[in-house]
């Protein structure tokens, strides 16, 4: 336990050791781990003087042990039946009898380590989902909403209601946005429509069938989701490109990173592609961060794209340029578009405005301009 506490903070640590620098707490981090430093040093020594005080027990009951014997045998040689050969394979037997007994100490902490590692390992395995998984795929009806919410609920554990009572429909095909102030519920509907979380109560359903009748992979494999916060390996950039379309060819790698204005960008690095990002990706910026991760969506094969404030860190004329850039290479596929930004968004089908987990307004850029309401308010507000 000690040594998982210690590797979970030391890789939490790392993992963000850009922030770590950032504010100066270097020192603070070691302070945070020094105490469990600590733990472990004086676990380690009470092992370690265990070990040895067992192994000096050890030596002694076999040297007693040996003398002991050793002597009534040789008594026996003297006065007795037996011959000095007698006396030295006694001798050789005793000594051979010791040797398996001073590995079975070190035999048994290392059978009690594996037995604890074991047991976790398998109750991971145990572990059953909340709700038996669909095996097969399920026919989807494309010309059914691509995504439609009835009355829908959610709060996280022990905070208020996110959502209560949410719907709204999304046609297939068709161009939408959601927007409304930090904390309606945006992100969070993108989450629940992938199954990264659950809904409390009501429906969603995706091409006419329940959310949860689908099998995972089928789900996933039609809805493509470009998160706020990108996931980067420590891979080259062809590889976490390549996590969208395993085999995808260096074209179109190639088309995918142009689209998201990211090829030249790319081409200028020494190795290309086969560059490597380090860890999260901390070798590149925010917006190169932002078009990898687009690129990558790019070459996914679904049916409904959302982008999650996905262009919120590249300046305005790159976004507009990505954002044409997408809205021409998934022509005829649903997209759904997270922003705070409105103005790239004002040229969807349908807007949805959240307000505390409900919907307030809904409409084309202009039909809520000419509304005056929370939309309009928003838009006066960016537009200064």
């Amino acid at each position: 336990e000690t040594d998982d506490k210690i590797s979970e903070q030391a890789v939490d640590s790392l993992m963000n050791i850009e922030a770590v620098k950032v504010f100066n707490r270097v020192d603070y981090e070691l302070e945070r781990l020094t105490p469990l430093w600590e733990v472990e040093r004086v676990r380690v020594l009470r092992l370690g003087r265990a070990a040895e005080a067992m192994r000096a027990a050890n030596t002694g009951i076999q040297a007693l042990s040996v003398l002991m014997l050793g002597s009534y045998m040789a008594y026996q040689v003297v006065n007795g039946p037996l011959t000095a050969g007698d006396f030295v394979a006694f001798v050789g037997i005793i000594n051979q009898l010791f040797l398996p007994i001073r590995q079975l100490s070190a035999a048994y902490r290392n059978a009690s380590r594996a037995e604890q590692d074991a047991s976790r390992f398998f109750g991971f395995l145990n572990e059953t989902p909340e709700e038996p998984e669909q095996p097969d795929p399920l026919p989807l009806d494309l010309t059914q909403p691509a995504l439609e919410l009835k009355d829908l609920n959610f709060a996280f554990p022990d905070r208020e209601p996110l959502m209560e009572g949410l719907s709204l429909t999304i046609a297939a095909g068709q161009q939408s946005a959601l927007v409304g102030a930090t904390g309606s519920g945006k992100s969070t509907l993108a989450k629940l429509a992938i199954r990264l979380e659950t809904p409390d109560q009501g429906r969603i359903h995706v091409h006419g069938q329940a959310l949860e009748d689908l099998p995972l992979n089928q789900l996933r494999a039609q809805v493509a989701l470009t998160p706020q916060n990108t996931g980067i390996f420590a891979e080259s950039i062809a590889f976490n490109l390549r996590f969208g379309k395993p085999d995808a060819s260096q074209e179109e790698l190639e088309s995918a990173a142009k689209a998201a204005s990211f090829h030249d960008f790319v081409m200028s690095l020494p190795e290309g592609y086969e560059t490597r990002v380090g860890e999260g990706g901390q070798k590149l910026s925010g917006g190169e961060r932002q078009r990898l991760a687009i690129a990558r969506t790019l070459l996914r094969e679904a049916e409904v794209y959302i982008f999650d404030e996905a262009t919120s860190a590249l300046d305005l004329t790159t976004e507009a340029q990505v954002m044409a850039n997408i809205r021409e290479r998934l022509a005829g596929k649903t997209l759904i578009f997270i922003a705070h930004r409105l103005t790239t968004i004002q040229h969807v089908d349908q807007i949805f405005v959240l307000e505390k987990g409900k919907l307030v307004e809904q409409g084309s850029h202009q039909e809520l301009l000419a509304l005056s309401g929370t939309y309009g308010q928003l838009w006066r507000t960016q537009d200064g």
